[in-house]
């Protein structure tokens, strides 16, 4: 039923939300703060619980995530209520969840079922700094023992414009880190591109000189590089 409903079972007493599911609360789980419609959730576990409406959806992150269904529900433990809009979807035999328009800092999760969809969406407003800071995690275990894990994160930083620092050292570390750097075509190039990023002209120019004269460039190298 659309709105609020009442039950005699339970604590809720006139004012119960949906469920969004059956038995067990459907819990959803972030490990970092997030935007969801724009509105700040922190990292935690919480109960799903929604209000149906015909034309609008209320979305409940309930504090509350271990309960059986939605008899004991209180408002007091929302941690965040959002409003969205249903969309007409392909038929869904059995009511789904899933994870929609997945971007790198975004995703939309969709409650679906039958012939309507419920599209909730999330953001990371940080998503650069929480994987730089995953990188640098990875590059103290199996990752950091290899040329390719540091040169590869040096260009994801390179590609992102962000701490930059951290890619002429990661990136120099790819090529000269003892027993694991590997002087090539391929990683002096990544330390030329992450010194010209850090406005040090002279040396990109001098690695990548380096570079192209290194027996590992190759002719796609050498067109790759004049492209």
């Amino acid at each position: 039923p659309y709105g609020w409903t009442a039950e005699s079972f339970g604590t809720c007493g006139q004012k119960c939300p949906w469920r969004g599911g059956a038995h067990e609360n459907t819990v959803f789980t972030t490990s970092h703060d997030l935007q969801v419609e724009g509105q700040p959730l922190a990292a935690g576990r919480y109960g799903l619980q929604f209000v149906p409406g015909e034309s609008e959806w209320i979305v409940i992150f309930s504090k509350n995530s271990t309960s059986w269904g939605h008899y004991t529900y209180d408002e007091a433990e929302d941690a965040l209520r959002v409003t969205v809009k249903p969309e007409q979807a392909p038929y869904r035999e059995w009511l789904t969840y899933e994870f929609t328009d997945r971007q790198g800092d975004r995703a939309t999760l969709a409650l679906a079922w039958e012939e309507l969809a419920v599209p909730i969406r999330i953001a990371v407003p940080n998503a650069v700094e929480l994987y730089a800071e995953s990188l640098r995690r990875e590059l103290r275990s199996s990752a950091g023992f290899t040329a390719d894990g540091w040169q590869q994160a040096a260009q994801y930083l390179i590609g992102q414009k962000a701490h930059l620092d951290w890619a002429e050292t990661w990136a120099q570390n790819a090529v000269s880190l003892p027993y694991i750097g590997r002087e090539s075509f391929d990683t002096l190039k990544t330390l030329a591109d992450a010194q010209a990023a850090n406005g040090k002209t002279a040396d990109a120019q001098a690695t990548m000189n380096r570079a192209l004269a290194h027996p590992t460039a190759t002719p796609i190298d050498f067109y790759q590089y004049a492209r």
